[in-house]
């Protein structure tokens, strides 16, 4: 079936747009998830999605048409019910001559649209034998899978497709991510800024040592002085050292959830307690990355994370309302130093 209208002429002057192509009852839910996640980077209106673009009342024949006309990338959307069943005569939608699913992909091939198959909940390619003709040069297109376990990583990888395609994305904050490649300065240099941190304390740590070590070389009777003669005479040496502030060795407890926003990364950390003993639970975006272990003194948190044998230890202090965590880490193999912030949620 031909779209009636179609035009093979595209106008060069214009923003690349997307259609998503889709079967309602396959992958509505992902398909609308998806959209939602292009639209945070792409304008609204290079994205073409039916269920949103066509108005009431529209010859739903001609929106198609004229979407597919400055369509440069289809997106084909598919599930594990993809081919559809027509209980007409119990075969598959997708070999049904009136099939829009059909009809929209292979109007797109036979133009030379880049169709990229996107599998999603479960979805394979179907069989060459399970497919009509016209749809058989969907079978050499590379597709790309999406899995909502990985759901942030394989989007971000279809989007970078998608501008390495020469879809241009919006200009907005959130595509100062490590989108398409794109790093910001800071993403490309912190690892070298860090270092440097890390020598200028060095060298700040050497040069007071060495000026401490001319001070007493110089003045080798100033740390010998008689501390006897600076305690009152009216006072014993028990009752001075009773005079000491109080140590407060009260333990606050942590457990609960925390994140960290680290450059525009969340981190999300769930900690137990165990008396003074911490567990920590490291996730990204949902995904489980490590377990970190960790000890908690007075308001002083100390924390041990090994990951891709990479080892690394921080120290930090809880705020006093018990809110906020702010310390440094340091990377041991590397003497790297950082700093880092928990706000408890």
């Amino acid at each position: 079936m031909n779209i009636p209208g179609l035009s093979k002429d595209v106008k060069q002057n214009r923003k690349k747009n997307i259609f998503i192509n889709y079967r309602v009852h396959d992958t509505a839910g992902e398909t609308g998830r998806l959209v939602d996640r292009l639209k945070q980077y792409f304008s609204e209106d290079q994205i073409f999605m039916d269920i949103d673009k066509i108005e009431p009342g529209v010859d739903f024949t001609k929106a198609i048409s004229k979407s597919l006309e400055s369509c440069d990338i289809m997106l084909a959307i598919i599930g594990p019910h993809w081919l559809g069943t027509d209980a007409s005569n119990n075969t598959s939608r997708i070999k049904n001559p009136n099939d829009w699913v059909k009809t929209e992909i292979s109007t797109a091939l036979q133009r030379d649209i880049r169709v990229v198959p996107v599998l999603v909940d479960g979805g394979q390619l179907p069989d060459s034998d399970e497919l009509p003709p016209e749809l058989q040069p969907l079978l050499l297109r590379q597709s790309i899978e999406i899995s909502n376990k990985r759901w942030e990583y394989d989007t971000d990888q279809l989007i970078n497709v998608l501008i390495k395609s020469g879809i241009t994305p919006k200009p907005s904050p959130i595509n100062n991510k490590d989108v398409a490649g794109n790093k910001t300065w800071w993403r490309k240099n912190s690892w070298w800024v860090y270092i440097l941190i890390g020598i200028l304390i060095a060298v700040s740590l050497l040069v007071n040592n060495a000026e401490n070590n001319k001070r007493d070389s110089l003045y080798p009777n100033e740390n010998n002085v008689n501390t006897q003669q600076d305690i009152p005479q009216n006072k014993s040496q028990e009752n001075l050292e009773n005079d000491d502030p109080p140590v407060n060795n009260t333990t606050g407890n942590i457990a609960g959830t925390w994140i960290e926003n680290n450059n525009g990364i969340m981190y999300t950390y769930g900690i137990t307690q165990n008396g003074n003993e911490l567990n920590i639970q490291m996730y990204q975006a949902g995904q489980y990355l490590s377990s970190i272990s960790g000890t908690i003194y007075g308001n002083t948190v100390a924390i041990y994370l090994n990951m891709n044998g990479v080892s690394t230890a921080g120290k930090g202090t809880l705020s006093q309302d018990g809110t906020r965590i702010t310390g440094t880490y340091t990377i041991q193999n590397t003497g790297q130093i950082g700093y880092f912030t928990l706000e408890k949620q």
